[in-house]
């Protein structure tokens, strides 16, 4: 059996990758904030974060967002069922320093880095604060939700700079031309949106806001939609090869948009 062992390894076939513990949720977002915790990694070398992934829905209920799901293929790792079946979005991080509408080119992984040993063998409560979003007639604007680990701002740096970790929306600059590969950072507030940020729009990439809600905010102004939230843990194996744990569903918030217009050319 050794002079097996050894024959296979060396041929190079691949050995078995360490899996990565998804974290858990209890989907209470009452008070305006997704939370999870971490279950502790069991390869906690290979586990680097978290990745989050984002939907709005034209349903206020949130129906389609809890028969979404539960349709999730149980033992399916990474975000492919999320962003090919479902069409969630990654969300960015807004970088020290970023100045609304500056250009911006993609960023590093994961979102939400654990760097901290100790934290990545123990038990942590991650959490996205929308409650500052705004609500109801609040039109708040160039809003991006702040995480924290166990009540302490995670905190970001490129080169001299640095700031607490928020999250943010990224799509291509409405103000240029359809597929010039320019894309900015739009907020999470209630008056971060507008008619030209629709998934249908022709901008690559496309918006994230359902085509349905369009003819709302034409007619209406503020229309009503949820945010629905995902987590997922990251790492590299062999400091190369991405893994991810599978999908948490964080739940979901509803909430009213101010739209505004803006000219695409």
């Amino acid at each position: 059996m050794v002079p097996l062992a050894i024959l296979i390894q060396a041929c190079g076939l691949p050995g078995i990758q360490p899996n990565l513990s998804a974290p858990v949720s209890n989907q209470d977002t009452s008070n305006g904030k997704f939370t999870f915790t971490n279950v502790p990694q069991t390869s906690p070398d290979d586990f680097y974060g978290f990745e989050i992934y984002y939907k709005f829905y034209a349903d206020d209920t949130g129906a389609l967002y809890q028969q979404q799901s539960t349709s999730l293929t149980p033992d399916l790792t990474g975000y492919s069922q999320l962003v090919n079946q479902f069409g969630y979005r990654r969300a960015f991080s807004l970088p020290p320093g970023y100045t609304q509408g500056t250009q911006i080119s993609q960023p590093s992984v994961p979102l939400i880095p654990v760097t901290n040993s100790a934290l990545k063998t123990s038990q942590f409560t991650t959490t996205i604060d929308f409650s500052g979003m705004g609500s109801g007639g609040s039109s708040k604007t160039s809003y991006y939700p702040h995480v924290a680990i166990n009540g302490t701002p995670v905190t970001i740096q490129i080169g001299a700079l640095s700031s607490p970790l928020t999250i943010a929306r990224y799509m291509a600059d409405p103000t240029q031309a359809a597929g010039s590969g320019q894309y900015i950072l739009h907020g999470f507030g209630t008056g971060d949106f507008a008619t030209d940020q629709s998934i249908q729009n022709g901008l690559v990439p496309p918006g994230d806001v359902p085509q349905t809600l369009i003819a709302d905010a034409e007619n209406y102004g503020t229309i009503s939609m949820i945010i629905g939230l995902y987590a997922i843990a990251y790492g590299l194996y062999n400091l190369t090869t991405p893994i991810y744990s599978t999908p948490t569903p964080l739940g979901y918030l509803t909430f009213q948009a101010t739209y505004t217009s803006q000219t695409t050319p």
